[in-house]
């Protein structure tokens, strides 16, 4: 038998529903704690990535995407033909 089967009058039916109402309320309070640390966490790493965006864009100057990408794939092909 379940522990509801104790319950024999409204009194004490009232007196469960508000322990499980507590009960509720805590598990929700820990689901939202949780889910705004996950989200502030999430947040300070995209703040992070462009703070770091920001700052290679300020300190490196313009280069055409071909005259950086032709230096690497050289490279990458040299290599490969060696061995």
């Amino acid at each position: 038998m379940n522990k509801y089967s104790s319950i024999s009058d409204l009194r004490s039916l009232y007196a469960e529903k508000v322990t499980l109402q507590k009960q509720v309320y805590k598990q929700e309070k820990t689901i939202l704690n949780d889910l705004s640390d996950i989200q502030s966490g999430a947040q300070r790493w995209v703040d992070g990535v462009f703070r770091v965006k920001n700052i290679v864009k300020a300190l490196l100057p313009k280069f055409e995407f071909a005259s950086i990408l032709y230096p690497i794939v050289k490279r990458f092909v040299f290599r490969r033909k060696r061995k």
